[in-house]
């Protein structure tokens, strides 16, 4: 099994239901030890976080892709991911 087969079987996970609810609990675990780190101080900024980065993993992202008609491949930033800096 090749590194795009276990990206199109990890794809497959997050946008069906069952990985959409591992990763909202994920996100909301995380967020509580943060909140709980921080204090509480910081709730507002910590909840924000936690739902861009809900929008941007499992089923409300895939919908999102394929409501614009555009693939991953489309909006996914490759610039530089491959190259590395010249060493002195």
């Amino acid at each position: 099994m090749g590194i795009d087969d276990l990206r199109k079987k990890a794809t497959g996970y997050l946008n069906s239901d069952k990985g959409e609810q591992a990763t909202d609990a994920a996100l909301d675990r995380a967020a509580s030890l943060v909140d709980a780190g921080t204090g509480r101080k910081h709730t507002d900024k910590i909840t924000r976080g936690r739902d861009t980065l809900d929008e941007k993993i499992g089923t409300d992202a895939a919908r999102k892709v394929e409501s614009s008609g555009s693939t991953r491949a489309d909006t996914e930033d490759t610039t530089g991911t491959d190259t590395h800096p010249p060493v002195p």
